[in-house]
């Protein structure tokens, strides 16, 4: 089945890996883990490395 291009634009998961996983602690239940988006990771690493605003 060929995919238009909207159905391909309005994917939930559309440009992003993601994984599927199951997690035995809440009953089993499948949960998908997906890769932050560049803003995200860029924000991220600025906590990590302290450069954000002091409390």
């Amino acid at each position: 089945m060929k995919k238009d291009l909207k159905t391909l634009a309005l994917a939930r998961l559309s440009g992003f890996r993601h994984k599927t996983v199951k997690v035995p602690e809440w009953g089993n239940v499948s949960v998908v883990l997906r890769e932050p988006s560049a803003e995200a990771w860029y924000l991220w690493q600025e906590v990590l490395n302290g450069d954000g605003e002091d409390d």
